[in-house]
């Protein structure tokens, strides 16, 4: 955990590492996509300069989730609405062209990582809503039965886990707003081209591949201890109120506001939680019978045995 406040500083000296340049091209030939957009009109014959239009004969349509392969790039520079062209394929019999800009704004890449992030990039609001939606529910709920539910950092459990996910995801989420705004184009590559392995990239964007593994492995090792340490129903709710805090942290920390003041909220989010758990949450002792963490000396909350300082007795 000593290490987060090095890696954010890591993140912010790397301002200068070299990534695609603005006018590389982030898809080639033989690209694969799949039609987002309603429909898409392909012309049949090779475009010029200012070719007039008469019938519909000469396009060809295609429509959502078609899956389309480029074929041929070409430029015109005198078209002053796109200079260039792309010729792309559905099939032997269905081809043709269009310009880059309106092929681009109507496809997503053909692969399962950019699939996804598409998706997380249209409905992470929805998604997020959702989840804090139902956390609101369960905390009402508990409210109405007069029962106190537990809540990561708030009401947490004897585990550091759950809190380093939430530090590690607003990590994540505060290095992908400065990939926005500081290396867009090698985040664009990336969407073009993902892969899951961080050391094929640059560090910026390593680091971050990084971080969303480890927020990974501790995903699954919170809810593991969760399970262990809280009885079912208390462990539902906890898990429930630690993805509605992660999804809470995400979409601030990766909204559009100063990179200095989302990294200085970051810090004071570090300092406090680190705080509130190694004062509340650590447990210093351990029951001499059953082996269950305490946070002091004296009767056990699982088995009952008292547990005493043998020094002060002696």
């Amino acid at each position: 955990m000593h290490r987060l406040p090095c890696l954010l500083i890591l993140v912010c000296l790397m301002a200068c590492h070299p990534g695609p340049t603005p006018e590389e091209r982030p898809y080639e030939v033989n690209d694969n996509f799949l039609l987002t957009a309603d429909v898409l009109m392909l012309q049949r014959e090779q475009p010029r300069h200012n070719q007039p239009v008469d019938t519909l004969m000469g396009f060809t349509m295609l429509s959502r989730h078609d899956a389309l392969v480029v074929a041929q790039l070409m430029t015109i520079p005198e078209d002053s609405l796109d200079s260039v062209w792309v010729k792309v394929a559905h099939d032997q019999q269905t081809m043709g062209w269009v310009h880059e800009g309106e092929l681009l704004r109507s496809v997503v890449p053909d692969e399962p990582i950019s699939l996804f992030l598409r998706f997380v990039r249209l409905r992470h609001s929805l998604v997020s809503l959702l989840i804090v939606g139902a956390a609101v529910a369960m905390g009402l709920w508990h409210a109405s039965r007069g029962t106190a539910m537990p809540m990561v950092i708030v009401r947490d459990i004897p585990s550091a886990y759950p809190t380093m996910l939430l530090l590690l995801l607003s990590l994540a989420a505060l290095l992908y707003a400065a990939m926005q705004r500081l290396w867009p184009q090698m985040w664009v590559h990336y969407y073009f081209h993902p892969a899951l392995n961080p050391f094929e990239w640059p560090l910026p964007l390593a680091l971050l591949l990084v971080l969303v593994w480890l927020a990974f492995i501790l995903l699954i090792a919170s809810l593991s201890v969760v399970s262990r340490l809280l009885p079912s129903r208390d462990a539902w709710a906890y898990a429930l109120t630690l993805m509605a805090s992660c999804a809470l942290c995400f979409e601030f920390f990766s909204s559009p506001m100063p990179l200095a003041l989302s990294s200085t909220l970051y810090l004071l989010l570090l300092v406090a939680a680190l705080h509130r758990y190694f004062t509340h949450y650590h447990p210093r002792y351990l029951c001499g019978h059953c082996g269950m963490r305490m946070h002091s000396l004296g009767r056990c909350p699982r088995c009952g045995t008292l547990n005493r300082d043998l020094h002060e007795e002696a």
